[in-house]
């Protein structure tokens, strides 16, 4: 048996070759990569950056046997809180002040009539929904941006109310009220909603 020795330092040549073109494309693919991460993190860091916040506005309802509760927006910055008292069908909405966190608006109406509530217990539904009246101020009041929806389950009838807010007097944190007024009226299953006023 004979042993050829020539081609020894070919092949150590090529596998060194292999090594540092292994390794050269392993340092490649991590600087490919590590510059890849680094222009994504930058890129979304400055898209952020000219991207404006969300204002979530959420109304809510809840209720029982004898009082409907629910929120709704009164201006861009200031909630309400309405509620229905079942048994005497007394609907306020209470305005909360931004200054002093306490209530600056107190308006009222009862709904028993427009929702012909007869003798027995009333069966209502309450919630709230937005509302931006295009139509402007009147005078010194502007609309608020929610209505109150109630219905009456047993007569089937439906009524929306709102109310008209100085948004300067809410700002100073001074004292106002009134009625809220009914702006819809209809019936779940007879008739269309007709528009009131």
């Amino acid at each position: 048996m004979s042993f050829s020795c020539e081609n020894r330092p070919a092949n150590r040549y090529r596998s060194a070759t292999k090594t540092w073109l292994t390794l050269s494309g392993l340092v490649a693919i991590g600087l490919v990569a590590g510059v890849g991460a680094f222009t994504g993190a930058q890129l979304a860091d400055n898209k952020n950056e000219d991207l404006s916040p969300i204002e979530l506005h959420a109304a809510t309802a809840s209720q029982n046997d004898s009082v409907s509760m629910a929120t709704g927006l009164i201006t861009g910055e200031v909630e309400g809180l309405w509620t229905l008292d079942h048994e005497s069908g007394q609907l306020q909405c209470w305005v909360l002040s931004p200054r002093s966190g306490a209530f600056a608006g107190i308006y009222t109406t009862n709904v028993s009539n427009d929702l012909e509530v007869s003798k027995g217990k009333p069966e209502f539904l309450m919630t709230t929904g937005n509302f931006f009246y295009k139509g402007g101020k009147i005078a010194n009041q502007s609309p608020a941006r929610s209505v109150c929806y109630i219905a009456n389950t047993n007569s089937g009838v439906v009524a929306g109310y709102s109310l008209g807010i100085n948004e300067q007097m809410i700002a100073r944190g001074q004292a106002q009220g009134g009625a809220l007024t009914k702006i819809c009226t209809g019936k779940i299953k007879d008739q269309p909603v007709t528009r009131d006023q």
